[in-house]
């Protein structure tokens, strides 16, 4: 989804499959980097609608996960995150995985 590959064939035929939308799972901890990923994508489909996945998974590195930063962390970061995402077409925010989260630290 990188807007410098074929975007227009690839907008065309989420349009014709009727997509209505599509998880982004970047693999990125910080939500500054997360948003440089994802800001161009939400740019270049705009009529598309995005939610971008975050992992919480603790066989990642701290770089690509929250595991270990914890739960309290983990929210502040999806705060941040979705204040920088606030685009039209973005619909918010998925945890992969939900029972990893659960596990996390407070």
């Amino acid at each position: 989804l990188k807007p410098n590959g074929k975007k227009k064939e690839l907008g065309a035929m989420l349009d014709r499959l009727q997509v209505t939308e599509v998880v982004l799972m970047i693999y990125a901890a910080n939500p500054q980097r997360v948003a440089e990923v994802a800001t161009p994508i939400l740019q270049a489909f705009p009529r598309q609608r995005f939610s971008v996945a975050q992992s919480v998974e603790p066989e990642l590195s701290t770089e690509e996960s929250h595991y270990q930063a914890g739960r309290a962390q983990f929210t502040a970061r999806m705060t941040r995150l979705a204040q920088l995402l606030a685009a039209p077409n973005f619909h918010g925010l998925v945890v992969q995985d939900w029972s990893r989260w659960q596990e996390m630290q407070p």
